[in-house]
């Protein structure tokens, strides 16, 4: 198993769209991967956000 954590740091005006073009395009993608398992995406508030992907291989 494999994890890649990433730390996003943007305006928080922008939370609302990045968190729609995030479950509307990267996570379609990445689901079709075979070895994919999870995926999370957190805003944290005040323009942070943290992103945890979970990959078999």
């Amino acid at each position: 198993m494999y994890a890649v954590v990433r730390h996003y740091s943007f305006k928080p005006e922008y939370g609302p769209l990045i968190a729609k073009l995030t479950a509307e395009g990267l996570v379609a993608i990445i689901t079709q991967d075979k070895g994919f398992v999870r995926y999370y995406c957190l805003d944290l508030g005040n323009g942070e956000g943290t992103s945890f992907g979970v990959f078999k291989d």
